[in-house]
């Protein structure tokens, strides 16, 4: 097995395809380090736990987190063009004219800042933003540096809304969730909504969305957040706030 393979864990039922993305010499063998190809996950397992699918592996949860995502997409296209249509009957029983027809009918969405720490999901974020229409700029900051650097990059682009994403995971024999040591990257979704909140107190002016799949959302909701992505094990589709 090898840095960029595709794999599921044995001991989990294969439920969840990963990529093999850092490989760690230890006294009893190899530890690999593996994120989730759907699922904003990132663990840790022993070669013995892997086996090597298709680089297209999708198991029943990446079937099924796949087509939420198709489905949410599709309901928000479809809830607009409702709004288009019943925007353009009410003009038309008022005689509204074009130029009052488009104020009532587009409004100008808040720009968004994506800070992500996996560069692949990010531009699948992208992707989907595009598709919505909506104004998103993005930038590839590993986990730990986003802390550092992202009041100043909030002051450059000037954005609305904000998302601090990337990888976490709940270290293996933890049992203290609320304890951020346990996590792999939460300390760091913390801090740097922290340092928003510091920058820009208000949560309407700057609206934050923080975290991943299995992040601590407590403390990153205390630190300022308006939303985190929750904590619970078999899947990760639903958000805090």
């Amino acid at each position: 097995m090898k840095i960029g393979d595709t794999v599921v864990r044995k001991s989990y039922g294969m439920d969840i395809a990963f990529k093999i993305i850092d490989v760690k010499p230890k006294e009893n063998g190899d530890e690999f380090i593996i994120k989730g190809l759907n699922l904003r996950l990132i663990a840790d397992a022993p070669e013995e736990d892997l086996e090597i699918v298709s680089d297209h592996c999708n198991t029943n949860k990446d079937i099924v987190f796949n087509k939420k995502i198709d489905k949410a997409i599709k309901k928000i296209l479809a809830s607009r063009n409702d709004m288009f249509r019943g925007d353009s009957d009410r003009s038309s029983k008022h005689h509204k004219n074009n130029f009052e027809t488009k104020e009532l009918t587009f409004g100008r969405p808040g720009r968004i800042l994506h800070i992500d720490g996996d560069e692949e999901y990010l531009d699948a974020c992208l992707t989907v933003y595009k598709q919505l229409g909506l104004d998103a700029v993005g930038k590839v900051i590993e986990e730990s540096r986003q802390p550092l650097i992202v009041v100043d990059l909030v002051k450059d682009v000037k954005p609305d809304i904000i998302v601090l994403t990337g990888h976490d995971g709940i270290l293996k024999e933890a049992s203290d969730y609320g304890n951020l040591e346990n996590y792999r990257n939460s300390k760091y979704f913390v801090k740097s909504v922290a340092a928003l909140r510091n920058f820009q107190a208000s949560y309407d002016e700057l609206v934050i969305f923080a975290g991943a799949c299995q992040s601590c959302y407590e403390k990153i909701l205390d630190a300022g957040a308006n939303y985190t992505k929750v904590r619970f094990f078999p899947n990760c589709f639903q958000v805090q706030n």
